[in-house]
């Protein structure tokens, strides 16, 4: 932070407003304490740089209007659940940024959001007038709301749009024309629901060795239809029924090999370790990357986008494989642990009356080697100059991620979206903010309890495994008994 602070023009001072309410419930005091701490610090050590106003807010005030018509900072009503001893319903924790004609508005500090970084992100943006250009293919995962007019639906944007526009100039890529020649970075989601001329195109500008960030899924949990395998038919289909409309698949291995990357789209990748006992529930399909899988390297230590990250959470997440392509360097950035394997997709998809549904209590035998889930792909060499993070999940972007960063939930501190943001940083070629990113207090899991539990995980496999072979063994004998009686029935006859 002091470097970047250091970096600021003192002849172009970025002025901050900051308009707190002086009371806040409970959930929200150490959220108001560490924004009015680390404003008064950036005060202190920026000299000209930085210049700090803080204004006590409360509803119907002056400055309450003043936030209002400048600004467009509001009051933020607490659910009654939050509510302190004072009753207070409605506060105010909103940050204006400008500098020069720039400006950037806070409207409220959510009390999961990492203050330090919030602030340094909101100055540097309106301190350089000029962003770097961040394009999103257009795909069929809609990122950018829409109007369905086949369900008279409006969506909204993804979050991951809305986080994106804080710090880049973000613009949609229509997939049927040329791209944009001044991008820093593109974004592909589910190459697999695009045309093929459409994919084609993707490859052509991959091997021309601009910076992507391709998301692939096996099982996209937000909309099965956009797997990458057809759905199984339902009974009225089988009955002569017309089947449904369905997205057309590209075959996405031209793409999958110029990257140097073995992408089995039918492999979906699951892991036993759950740090998180309040979930135990879930299945193993949803899978939690964390240093305690066990893996050899869960997070790369020496790649800036992944290293330091705590844990990261994919959903039916799919399997990436080093191709073994020369002059391509493979890099794992995300592995799974060492009780984790793979199902076939159709082992796990089912089709019955009420629609499409998900199999569960499938066998999970541990294949001892972890999975990679995402992975760095650099071109060492002229002929395939590749510049490009792969990630086998989409759904880690989802919605509720978003949800949980901004909610604070203190056991639940995922870094999907940190690992998100490092990544198109990293593409971008601006660094600057990853090693903020991750600065969070580190949170241990129960380290006993996971030891023990995966000692008695692996003595449940081992008893499985055994009754499973003995169940077996016996069905042999009873079909060779069963085989002997008929071949004596047979000869008597």
């Amino acid at each position: 932070t002091r470097a970047l602070i250091n970096s600021l023009d003192a002849k172009q001072p970025v002025f901050i407003q900051a308009y707190l309410s002086p009371e806040v419930p409970r959930s929200y005091k150490e959220a108001r304490t560490n924004l009015a701490g680390l404003l008064r610090e950036f005060d202190a050590v920026s000299g000209d740089r930085i210049h700090v106003k803080i204004f006590e807010t409360i509803k119907y005030s002056p400055q309450a209007r003043e936030a209002r018509e400048r600004f467009g900072i509001q009051a933020y009503r607490v659910p009654v659940t939050e509510e302190s001893a004072a009753a207070v319903n409605d506060i105010y924790l909103g940050v204006a940024f400008t500098c020069g004609t720039e400006e950037f508005v806070i409207p409220f500090f959510d009390r999961g959001l990492p203050v330090e970084y919030e602030l340094m992100r909101s100055i540097r943006v309106v301190s350089r007038a000029k962003r770097k250009k961040v394009g999103i293919l257009q795909t069929s995962a809609r990122l950018f709301g829409s109007f369905d007019f086949q369900t008279k639906a409006l969506t909204t944007d993804w979050s991951i749009v809305a986080e994106l526009r804080k710090q880049y100039e973000v613009v949609q890529v229509a997939p049927d024309a040329d791209y944009p020649d001044d991008l820093d970075a593109l974004i592909v989601t589910l190459p697999s629901a695009l045309a093929q001329p459409q994919l084609d195109r993707v490859t052509s500008y991959a091997g021309q060795g601009k910076p992507l960030l391709l998301l692939v899924d096996p099982l996209p949990a937000f909309n099965l239809e956009l797997s990458p395998q057809e759905l199984p038919q339902t009974p009225f289909q089988i009955m002569g029924a017309p089947p449904p409309s369905s997205v057309p698949r590209a075959n996405v291995r031209p793409l999958m090999d110029l990257l140097g990357v073995t992408w089995p789209s039918e492999r979906i990748v699951w892991d036993n370790y759950n740090p998180h006992p309040q979930l135990k529930t879930l299945p193993p399909e949803i899978v939690f990357v964390a240093k305690g899988n066990q893996a050899d390297a869960a997070f790369h230590p020496k790649e800036e986008v992944a290293s330091g990250l705590q844990e990261v959470v994919l959903l039916y997440p799919g399997a990436l494989r080093a191709r073994g392509s020369a002059g391509v360097e493979f890099i794992p950035l995300l592995k799974t642990g060492k009780a984790s394997g793979a199902v076939r997709w159709d082992q796990l998809v089912e089709r019955s009356l009420f629609g499409v549904t998900l199999r569960t209590n499938l066998p999970h035998n541990p294949e001892k080697e972890g999975h990679v889930v995402a992975a760095r792909v650099r071109g060492a060499s002229a002929e395939n100059p590749v510049n490009a993070i792969v990630v086998a999940d989409v759904d880690m972007m989802g919605e509720q991620f978003f949800e949980l960063r901004r909610r604070g939930v203190e056991t639940l501190n995922f870094d999907n979206v940190t690992f998100l943001l490092n990544a198109v940083d990293q593409l971008a070629g601006d660094s600057s903010f990853i090693a903020l990113r991750k600065r969070r207090p580190r949170h241990r899991t129960l380290e006993a309890v996971e030891t023990r539990t995966q000692v008695f995980e692996e003595q449940r496999r081992k008893e499985n495994e055994t009754a499973q072979a003995t169940a077996d063994q016996r069905l042999k004998e009873a079909q060779a008994r069963f085989e002997a009686i008929d071949l004596a029935v047979a000869r008597h006859l």
